[in-house]
């Protein structure tokens, strides 16, 4: 539904996880309204493969024990680093899990990552490079709602 809410607030949109109805297989769209003359003229949508998500995951090399997921707003894990299963470890049963969640501005989804409780530790969000955030979203914006106070 990321069409009908860029036209309703004239803002860009992610839509939540859905199947393809041609391809069959899990999509996320991203609409962003066109304006002409100061009225929204038109809706430019593109769907994007969830795979596209996890490779940009992929691509941080976070530390092993961590678990990195982005879910939409029904809470659909879109992408996920380790992409299956839970934790990459088999003691990891044992071990306790501090859970970190981050709303990117203007977005129904959420980052959510998982560390390995140390008592310690910087929030995870600290952590993460800036370049990490949902591909319509410059990420500033939803860095600066994360607990590291920049």
């Amino acid at each position: 539904m990321a069409a009908p809410t860029a036209m309703a607030t004239g803002k860009p949109a992610v839509s939540d996880l859905f199947i393809g109805p041609v391809i069959k297989k899990p999509l996320v769209t991203v609409a962003l309204p066109i304006e002409r003359d100061g009225q929204i003229a038109f809706i430019l949508l593109t769907t994007i493969d969830p795979a596209a998500l996890q490779a940009r995951i992929a691509q941080e090399h976070l530390p092993v024990e961590w678990t990195v997921s982005l879910r939409d707003s029904l809470n659909h894990v879109i992408a996920r680093n380790p992409a299956e299963g839970g934790k990459t470890d088999a003691s990891a049963a044992t071990v306790q899990f501090d859970r970190y969640v981050a709303k990117p501005a203007g977005t129904p989804w959420q980052i959510v990552v998982e560390v390995p409780h140390s008592g310690g530790h910087p929030s995870a969000f600290c952590l993460l490079p800036s370049s990490f955030a949902a591909p319509s979203l410059p990420p500033r914006r939803w860095r600066s709602r994360t607990p590291c106070g920049r």
